[in-house]
């Protein structure tokens, strides 16, 4: 059951503006199930305890249908970064936001989990001792990953100061101070192609 908003909560957002050229149409809005990618995505966040749970940037008129809140993205086709700096603003009352790309068909709730529970034991032993906790844990399959990624509230000023310039997502999460957890890989595969899809 989702988590009540509040200072201790961790919010979602879902990144839902990118071009999909090469998937051809708006992936955000490719129905599995019945259920368009995006929304799909929005749900596990919300199963794994995301509250409340937002899409960023991509077709308004179409995300906002499915009855979730639409957060037009501040920075459109500049990257995500812009995304993740649009999240952090419109979600103001909460710990930290768990951004993810809407392209993850194969997410799941424990994945989402994982990365949950990491950022909140790294902020709870940054406040008990020395050190900093992270202004951001990503998941790791392997590599990083900065499409499934928790970003602390307080990350957002330098977010704002290191962006436009820099628009790479993994640079930006090295500089505020990034931690990992390892996830099942496959849960992070990310559909760029229609042979991508299940």
């Amino acid at each position: 059951m989702p988590s009540p908003a509040g200072p201790t909560a961790i919010a979602g957002a879902v990144l839902c503006g990118g071009a999909s050229r090469r998937m051809g149409t708006d992936k955000a809005l490719i129905p599995i199930d019945g259920v368009p990618l995006a929304e799909r995505v929005a749900r596990t966040l919300e199963a794994a305890g995301c509250a409340p749970v937002v899409f960023v940037g991509g077709d308004g008129r179409a995300l906002a249908a499915t009855g979730r809140r639409f957060v037009a993205d501040r920075w459109p086709g500049q990257g995500p970064v812009g995304g993740v700096l649009t999240a952090l603003a419109a979600l103001p009352d909460t710990a930290a936001t768990l951004v993810a790309a809407c392209d993850l068909p194969a997410l799941t709730p424990g994945t989402v989990a994982t990365v949950l529970d990491a950022h909140r034991r790294a902020a709870i032993e940054g406040q008990a001792g020395p050190g900093e906790p992270p202004g951001v844990t990503m998941a790791d399959s392997g590599r990083a990953e900065p499409a499934l990624a928790c970003w602390s509230a307080g990350a957002a000023a330098l977010i704002a100061r290191l962006f436009p310039a820099e628009r790479s997502l993994l640079a930006v999460a090295r500089a505020v101070g990034a931690a990992t957890v390892p996830v099942v890989p496959a849960t992070l595969r990310n559909a760029n192609r229609p042979a991508d899809l299940p």
